[in-house]
């Protein structure tokens, strides 16, 4: 199978520039204001806890997330759809992308184990401050391992929630045609897969140094701290919403394409 990254990048930045005048709106408004919920009622340090605030606006944050992203691939997949009709769409297909969610965590909880045994049994006391030299070398291979084989399976599934936008396959039938659409182009799409990320820390990296910087001055100024706080994460979190229009717009064009080998 040929297919070319660059030419599926060149289409998913023209669709951009052509649907831009809804994507954005969806965007902002949804992973936006989701990662906004979610950053603002999390604890100041690890050392205070989760609470019942922070569970809540980390699933709040999430499930709209979640919503942006199904709406943007419904606005990319679908010409001429509309921003309502997205998001029901988005909102219909919901519990079908949460139980999938549901399935792969409990798959991630279950690859987590043998390093929570290999930590118990070295007895290597554990704090928030310890680095990975301080770690058991069995846990870190392990840690890798499971970092491998969640970038390859990210990779095999970048095509999933089209297939459940475009469709609405049952849950395990998608599973199964994603991992078949993407056979033999896995290198491929591990090497977007981890461009982005780098991309994703480098600009998210970037846009809450830059807005803390000058945000804090700002809130110094007024004497008023959370100002600064907040602004930060609205600089960040519409950075965060405009990065998710390109990666879920090129799964869209990336599925596409696979559709019609």
């Amino acid at each position: 199978m040929s297919i070319s990254m660059s030419a599926i990048w060149d289409e998913s930045a023209a669709l951009i520039r052509r649907e831009s005048h809804l994507m954005v709106p969806v965007a902002l408004a949804t992973v936006g204001i989701g990662s906004v919920i979610s950053g603002l009622t999390q604890p100041e340090t690890p050392a205070a806890g989760l609470g019942a605030i922070s569970v809540l606006g980390f699933i709040i944050g999430n499930i709209l997330g979640l919503i942006g992203n199904l709406a943007l691939m419904a606005l990319a997949l679908m010409p001429g759809m509309s921003v309502g009709e997205s998001l029901r769409l988005a909102v219909a297909r919901l519990p079908k992308m949460l139980g999938i969610a549901a399935m792969f965590l409990v798959a991630l909880i279950a690859m987590m184990i043998p390093i929570a045994i290999i930590l118990k049994i070295s007895g290597v006391p554990l704090s928030q401050n310890m680095n990975a030299e301080e770690l058991p070398a069995a846990a870190v291979l392990c840690a890798l391992v499971v970092g491998a084989i969640l970038i390859y399976a990210s990779a095999r599934l970048l095509t999933l929630s089209a297939a459940v936008v475009d469709h609405n396959p049952p849950v395990i039938e998608a599973i199964k045609s994603s991992f078949a659409s993407t056979r033999g182009i896995a290198a491929k799409i591990v090497g977007v897969v981890l461009l982005f990320f780098v991309v994703t820390l480098v600009v998210g990296g970037a846009a809450a140094s830059i807005s803390g910087i000058l945000f804090g001055i700002l809130g110094k100024a007024v004497g008023a701290p959370l100002l600064s706080k907040g602004l930060t994460m609205l600089v960040t979190s519409m950075a965060s919403a405009l990065l998710s229009i390109v990666s879920t717009v090129f799964g869209a064009m990336l599925y596409r394409k696979l559709s019609t080998q």
